[in-house]
């Protein structure tokens, strides 16, 4: 069983205590032959560097990406170890320099000829060497470099109990002197002197006295004048079970406080700016103290700056689009109505005085597109008659050679279908935009290909809702004939009649203005060139009516071009304010002479 005795340093007698510290100080006989014992300072030491290190735990997490968002609630156990650490380690530290000056004695293991002795706070804990049942020496290597030696003491109760010494002679010399000592207790015991042990024992007074009395003894006051040990206070001695709870619950503040000051000095780096990219950057970091600010003060009035910057009507629609109701809304609309009076000065500044009714009719759309946000400006074709070239094609085929010049015809009314057609229209859409385009931008004016216009629909009785642009038109045969390059083949020549209305609907309940109509007959020209690809002899029935049609739609495009801008020319324009004219009958003119087409 095992002997060891834990006593009170101030429950043992004066003299043994003074005894104790002088030998414990190698003061007095017997001194121990090693001891591994802390300096007060380098205990403190040892702790400051723990609280050390969770100092830069703390700044390190909290001063990363300062400024740039928060942490999330994961960082918390950082902040929490960071904390523990401080806590801890500065009540360890102050615990380690007042029990220091507590104590009579230096803290640590001693060594003497019949004890080993390891000296806690105010306690002292005696094992006896009589129970060592063996010693033994360890010399450790690393990597073949000597680094320490270990001497173990194994005890019959089978506890062992290690000391590290720095010296391989020292180590052998400590176990050494251990051996003489047990040789000469042996030899006390065996002669039956027992006092011999005094010289051998610092405790040897109070043994010899009620040794079990004073071991139990608990709480013990000095009051005899010499020396004597103070326990450390109560908070620390649970140092670090008081770093850990309060530590803990720091850290979870420290997370809080950081985050607050985080988020703060990010709203103050961005609150003065207009850069939308910053202000969201404060939103998508997960900052939350100033987010009402940011996302509904901050980032409109920037998107707004920008908006207006930008110069566009498209940008303005955007912001109001996305930030309804926004206090920037009304400046936003401010800003749009100054685009469309600068593109309605502009237009005015390059504007045709062929009519009056032109400036008076492209306010109004303009003052419509304005209020309904510029959707596009449909242009819808009224498909020409097919019967028409039917017709044509019929008398052309009753015709002799004689009558044609003695060329064959070819027929007309394939080169009209639907399809071809389509394109043709879409190339007048084009050519119109790019006009408006050189004075009035796209998000303020756009055209776009519209539905086809039923035959059977009055468009002065059902107006459309929106801006309009309607273009009717009716393909018949001129009376010439044409011939290509080698005389092999003839050509009917065709006219085509243009009626072109602008339908404006009324502003916020106002009466319509009237409806502008421009009408142009084309004739075709006397000759043209047609172009072929390959290794083709003469060009297809196709591409020659195409060449055709197309010199009508430019002539229509340019005219209308001039009857807009003042650049161009548009005598060749009918222009009409009212009601929209009926498209005529064309007739087949009959006796014409031949054109040619090279």
């Amino acid at each position: 069983m095992s002997q060891i005795r834990v006593v009170e340093f101030n429950a043992l007698p004066k003299a043994t205590r003074e005894r104790f510290v002088a030998s414990a100080s190698g003061q007095a006989e017997p001194g121990p032959v090693f001891e591994d014992t802390n300096s007060p300072g380098w205990g403190a030491v040892g702790w400051f560097i723990v609280l050390a290190m969770g100092a830069g735990t703390l700044y390190g997490v909290s001063t990363a990406s300062f400024g740039e968002g928060v942490d999330g609630p994961g960082f918390i156990a950082l902040y929490a170890i960071g904390a523990v650490l401080v806590l801890g380690g500065f009540l360890a530290m102050i615990r380690s320099i007042v029990t220091a000056k507590n104590m009579p004695y230096k803290l640590g293991t001693y060594l003497f000829p019949v004890d080993i002795v390891t000296a806690e706070d105010d306690v002292l804990s005696i094992q006896p060497l009589s129970e060592v049942s063996h010693v033994n020496v360890i010399h450790n290597h690393e990597n073949g470099a000597y680094q320490n030696s270990t001497l173990r003491l194994v005890f019959s109760s089978g506890l062992q109990q290690e000391l590290t010494i720095f010296g391989q002679t020292e180590a052998q010399n400590v176990a050494h002197q251990m051996h003489q000592w047990r040789v000469r207790a042996a030899q006390i015991v065996e002669s039956g002197d027992y006092g011999q042990f005094a010289a051998l024992d610092p405790f040897f007074e109070a043994r010899a006295g009620d040794w079990d009395m004073i071991c139990a003894t608990k709480n013990a006051k000095v009051s005899d004048g010499g020396p004597a040990a103070k326990a450390s206070p109560a908070l620390l001695q649970k140092a670090w079970l008081i770093g850990l709870i309060v530590g803990a619950l720091l850290g979870g503040g420290s997370w809080y406080l950081r985050n607050t000051m985080s988020d703060d000095a990010m709203f103050e780096a961005v609150k003065d700016t207009n850069d939308t990219y910053l202000l969201n950057d404060y939103v998508y970091a997960g900052c939350t103290r100033h987010l009402d600010e940011v996302q509904n003060v901050l980032i409109p009035k920037a998107e707004f700056e920008e908006a207006k910057a930008e110069g566009s009507v498209t940008a303005l629609r955007q912001f109001i689009e996305t930030h309804p109701g926004s206090v920037h809304e009304p400046d936003a609309r401010a800003a749009i109505h100054e685009l469309f009076a600068k593109a309605l000065a502009d237009f005015q500044a390059t504007a045709s005085d062929a009519n009056p009714n032109i400036l008076t009719t492209v306010t109004a759309m303009l003052n419509w597109l304005e209020a309904a946000d510029s959707p596009p400006v449909a242009v819808r074709f009224r498909a020409p008659d097919p019967s028409i070239l039917h017709d044509v094609d019929e008398v052309v085929k009753s015709m002799t050679l004689e009558e044609t010049g003695g060329l064959p015809i070819a027929a007309i009314s394939p080169s009209f279908d639907d399809q071809r057609t389509r394109v043709r229209e879409s190339y007048i859409v084009n050519e119109l935009e790019a006009g408006f385009l050189r004075v009035i931008p796209a998000d303020i004016l756009d055209l776009e290909l519209g539905e086809r216009i039923p035959e059977d629909l009055d468009l002065e009785a059902n107006r459309p809702d929106a801006p309009t642009i309607a273009v009717a038109y009716t393909v018949d045969a001129s009376g010439s004939i044409y011939a290509n390059e080698l005389n092999t083949q003839g050509y009917v020549g065709i006219e085509i009649y243009f009626i072109v209305s602008m339908l404006i609907p009324g502003t916020d309940g106002a009466e319509p203005p009237p409806t502008l109509t421009f009408v142009l007959d084309v004739e075709p020209p006397s000759e043209f060139s047609v172009s072929t690809d390959g290794i083709a002899l003469t060009p297809s029935d196709f591409l020659v009516y195409d060449v055709m049609a197309k010199k009508a739609f430019e002539n229509l495009s340019t005219s209308l071009k001039g009857a807009f801008f003042s650049t161009g020319d548009a005598s060749s324009l009918q222009i009409v304010t009212g009601e929209i004219p009926e498209l005529p009958a064309l007739d087949l003119a009959e006796g014409e002479e031949a054109g040619e087409e090279d």
